[in-house]
């Protein structure tokens, strides 16, 4: 590319940015839709000119997005409005599409992108007779672009190099929620639920999907001082120590038990038997630990039982606010009825919640992954999320078994995390949250293309 090329781009560019300040002053729109269509003109030139910078690009922003996402909308029409995270939805599927076609990416070469692919596509025939049909073309767009951004992962992060920066780019994709959580804590503007606490969620939707995607950037960093051993470490552990704060500090159980299981987990899969001993030392000492200071707080009242991140494991009877479990039970058992009544094929891809506020009057998604899946598309979907997951981890452990250095220990980190979201997709909305998936689905690609490049080599 000439130097004068890229003057000229560089120029377009701009000339749009002066085009949307002209547009602001003499046309009237709201400050928060100038400011979305000025980023839109300044970002849609590079997305075109520079696709491989912009998948890293979307992979930063997607975690600072979600919030608004759903809070910023466009009217279309007086009686159509789009949503910002559906606009940036639809145009990543066309975009990220046009790319991988344009680039004939085997996406299929990714074994566990079939059964996902057949399942998009049982998404979007459900448009068929579902009883929601536009909530069902929005999650056929918003999980179709799953698809694409592992097809990105797969074309892009294939080298050592272009994996390296997609690992640092989900790092740095951290930053502006934690920076936009310590406000929420020092301000006390997080939400405040049946857990009577501040729980803290950045610029996620909820503070469990921000929790989720910490335990996430943990198994990231904790793999990156492995694999960095021999050269400075230093930052990792510093970043470590700033994130498990702030998963504490989202109150949710869910993920700081995928946080320690993953890790656990990954860390047995690369020392073996040597951590498994050292391992059940640790878990015994922290045992006898925590019994102690049960005792110490029965005889001396310190009030460590008054903590609301303590109440979160030891208040879980049933008249209890923090008793989350309970409630999910009763929401599935209200449910399944539901479920039954369309067991083959469902009600329509997306329509859980719109159904359980009409059945049961809860207007909340399932907060477990299978039966959202058996609720929305019947066994027929059930059969093909299952077998999309069972290929992903086999996908992983494959990984592993056939790899070396650097690339094993990236594929046993991968191995954990998809283990253990698969398990907690049981008890929580893991497949529900955009922003969290997206960098799921990206980590554990591009480290499937490590493991792929290294066994060429």
């Amino acid at each position: 590319m000439t130097r004068v090329s890229q003057e000229a781009r560089i120029w377009g560019i701009l000339l749009a940015a002066i085009a949307a300040i002209a547009l602001y002053i003499f046309s009237g729109i709201s400050a928060s839709s100038f400011l979305v269509s000025l980023a839109a003109l300044i970002l849609v030139p590079i997305f075109i000119l520079y696709p491989k910078w912009a998948f890293f690009i979307l992979i930063f922003l997607r975690p600072i997005l979600d919030y608004f996402g759903s809070r910023i909308n466009f009217a279309i029409n007086p009686t159509l409005t789009i949503s910002l995270a559906g606009a940036v939805g639809i145009f990543i599927f066309v975009w990220g599409g046009l790319y991988l076609l344009q680039q004939r990416v085997r996406i299929y070469a990714l074994p566990y992108l079939i059964p996902f692919i057949a399942l998009v596509a049982f998404d979007a025939l459900s448009l068929a007779y579902s009883r929601f049909p536009s909530e069902t073309l929005i999650e056929t767009v918003r999980v179709a672009d799953y698809i694409v951004i592992a097809g990105l992962a797969f074309s892009i992060a294939r080298n050592a190099v272009a994996f390296r920066r997609l690992l640092y780019t989900v790092l740095l994709s951290a930053i502006v929620p934690i920076l936009v959580a310590t406000y929420q804590l020092l301000t006390s503007t997080g939400l405040a639920d049946e857990v009577r606490a501040n729980r803290l969620f950045g610029t996620f939707t909820h503070p469990n999907f921000f929790a989720y995607f910490l335990a996430i950037i943990v198994v990231v960093l904790v793999a990156l001082i492995i694999a960095d051993r021999a050269r400075q470490t230093w930052q990792w552990w510093v970043a470590l120590a700033i994130v498990v704060p702030f998963l504490f500090l989202t109150y949710t159980r869910g993920a700081m038990l995928i946080a320690v299981a993953a890790t656990g987990l990954f860390l047995a899969l690369h020392y073996g038997w040597r951590f498994i001993r050292v391992g059940a030392i640790i878990g015994l000492g922290l045992g006898i630990l925590v019994a102690a200071v049960l005792l110490l707080e029965q005889t001396t009242h310190l009030g460590i039982s008054d903590l609301p991140l303590v109440q979160r494991f030891t208040t879980l009877d049933s008249s209890s606010g923090n008793n989350s479990l309970s409630f999910r039970f009763s929401l599935w058992q209200q449910m399944l009825p539901t479920a039954e009544e369309n067991l083959v094929i469902g009600h329509g891809a997306g329509t859980f919640r719109s159904l359980a506020s009409r059945e049961i009057n809860i207007d909340l998604e399932a907060h477990n992954d299978y039966l959202k899946i058996v609720t929305e598309l019947g066994l027929i979907g059930l059969v093909l999320y299952v077998a999309y997951l069972v290929t992903l981890i086999l996908t992983m452990l494959r990984s592993f078994a056939k790899s070396e250095g650097d690339a094993r220990i990236f594929a046993a980190a991968g191995l954990a995390l998809a283990t253990s979201l698969a398990v907690m997709s049981f008890f929580d909305n893991i497949y529900q949250s955009t922003a969290l998936y997206w960098v799921f689905l990206a980590v554990v690609t591009g480290i499937t293309m490590q493991a792929k490049t290294r066994a060429q080599e």
